[in-house]
């Protein structure tokens, strides 16, 4: 059985490794996972709030939405090809502190925006840390991304009241709330379809 890296947001896995954290219960709340080697391409997928893994998932070698099934290694197609999730460290080996990380995200074309899940390598521990994301400087949430202390993976999802992005709008971090120690190596993975 593989043991989980926790260096990076998102393990990279084989069908079988995946197998494997599923059937041992090892798979984490809002987890995701990119299966290397799958057969009709690399397969994005979610892990809900109970740590089961979502059917719903992104094939990032043909860019299209759908589902997929691990037991039996397909991906079925639905709805296109203009769903993407964005990914991007937001902070590095250095503590997390209230207001706009450092680097905003360029948005390379038009994009909705249904979602956003945060990982932090080293968790937070002694509160809550709260990240809020900005559209060129203006907040896009009524309610921000929420870890709880201790976790690596967010616990609670945000609130989005502006969902759309032009090619080029900067996406902006920004933590409202961070515990009293406070965590590093932030990853945000922004979670939509092209318009």
């Amino acid at each position: 059985m593989r043991t989980l890296n926790k260096f990076i947001g998102t393990e990279l896995v084989t069908v079988s490794e995946l197998g494997d954290i599923i059937s041992n219960g090892l798979v984490k709340p809002f987890q995701s996972f990119v299966v290397t080697d799958a057969q009709d391409g690399k397969i994005l997928l979610f892990a809900n709030d109970g740590g089961n893994i979502d059917p719903q998932a992104v094939n990032q070698t043909t860019g299209e939405w759908g589902t997929y099934d691990v037991g039996t290694d397909v991906f079925t197609a639905q709805g296109g090809d203009n769903t993407v999730a964005i990914q991007a460290v937001i902070v590095g080996d250095f503590n997390a502190t209230i207001g706009d990380v450092e680097y905003g995200i360029p948005i390379p074309f038009p994009f909705y925006l249904t979602t956003y899940r945060v990982y932090a390598q080293d968790a937070p521990s002694g509160g809550t840390t709260i990240l809020d994301l900005k559209k060129n400087g203006v907040s896009v949430t009524s309610s921000g991304a929420e870890i709880s202390s201790g976790n690596n993976f967010s616990t609670t999802p945000p609130v989005i009241t502006t969902n759309t992005f032009a090619a080029d709008d900067i996406a902006m971090p920004s933590f409202t709330s961070v515990a009293s120690t406070p965590g590093k190596r932030y990853t945000i993975t922004l979670i939509g379809y092209k318009l």
